[in-house]
């Protein structure tokens, strides 16, 4: 990582934890930006209990992606975007390989 990387990293992830507050040990899934949590539906309801609800201006909602998995976009104040997603699929099913080319 290049330098000060690793101290940008750690304060996305304070700011995380502090409106979250979710475990040290769940926050830890976060630090790629892209986290699994095994109930989308509790963690949201987490965020909204959290006393920095009222000062958050995004729209928390739970959406399915088009893997087929439930997940929850959480925005940093600098806009940096946490996506939050549950590791199996809403029917438990893998979800369908893409049709997309191979890259060249």
């Amino acid at each position: 990582m290049a330098a000060g990387c690793d101290e940008a990293v750690d304060l996305r992830k304070r700011r995380r934890l502090a409106f979250a507050e979710i475990s040290p040990e769940d926050a830890a899934l976060l630090d790629d930006g892209i986290g699994a949590l095994p109930d989308a539906v509790a963690t949201l309801a987490t965020l909204n209990a959290s006393s920095y609800r009222k000062q958050y201006e995004h729209p928390l909602e739970i959406r399915i992606g088009t893997n087929r998995k439930r997940q929850l976009n959480i925005f940093d104040p600098d806009g940096t975007r946490t996506e939050v997603m549950e590791p199996v699929t809403i029917d438990g099913k893998p979800a369908p390989s893409s049709n997309a080319p191979f890259p060249q």
